[in-house]
């Protein structure tokens, strides 16, 4: 069956969009195809000057740009996106390593709405952090906690910062080592991790309270 554009489509065709003209991708395709960059007179669409009326018809053989342009005008087969988010405060927690996936899911009840998409789960705090990793054997947040304390020692002598007590600069340096965020991919509204992965509190402070989360969802809906 022959590929009929849209109407849509078929005005991109016409009148190529400027935005298209990436600097970058002009340069690869002028030096290995013989494309004339932007700006030259010589590109069949620069050849009418602005007072003459819409650029002349394209070629019969489309640019690169000309099938950018297509992709990005024709879809099918698409379910219906949409968005949510949600934040929520986690009771407080000692210091260490702690497996807070079904806090999330607990949550976060608006994920089973999603067919396919990303959760973008962020902490909003500098003393704590988030991360992913094992979901199985507690040693292994033991493990964590011990390597990250000999890492990153309490009251650092030549710390600066200790209005807070002798962990507060400890825990700031271990929320960049570790970071403030994870992204994870939904699959049939579930976050789809790995078979021994699941997702971590990295609580530094010994008395930092409950912690506040926001995640972010995007995709496709059910």
């Amino acid at each position: 069956m022959a590929f009929t554009p849209s109407t849509t489509a078929a005005a991109v065709l016409r009148h190529p969009p400027p935005t298209l003209f990436l600097r970058s991708t002009c340069s690869s395709f002028a030096g290995s195809r013989g494309i004339r960059r932007r700006g030259d007179a010589s590109h069949p669409w620069r050849r009418s000057s602005p007072a003459s009326g819409p650029p002349s018809p394209i070629p019969s053989a489309p640019s690169p740009f000309t099938r950018t342009a297509i992709t990005a005008a024709v879809s099918t087969d698409m379910g219906v996106a949409g968005w949510t988010q949600k934040s929520f405060r986690l009771a407080p927690r000692s210091r260490g390593c702690h497996l807070i996936t079904a806090d999330i899911m607990r949550a976060v009840p608006e994920l089973a709405a999603f067919r396919v998409g990303v959760a973008h789960i962020f902490i909003k705090h500098t003393s704590a952090a988030l991360t992913l990793n094992e979901n199985c054997d507690p040693d292994v947040r033991k493990d964590m906690k011990m390597l990250l304390g000999e890492m990153v020692q309490d009251g650092h002598p030549r710390f600066q910062h200790r209005d807070e007590g002798d962990d507060d600069m400890a825990a700031h340096v271990v929320s960049s080592l570790v970071g403030a965020s994870v992204s994870v991919p939904v699959t049939d509204g579930k976050l789809a991790l790995g078979t021994w992965q699941g997702v971590w509190l990295v609580e530094w402070r010994h008395s930092g309270g409950g912690r506040t989360i926001t995640v972010t969802v995007q995709g496709e809906k059910k």
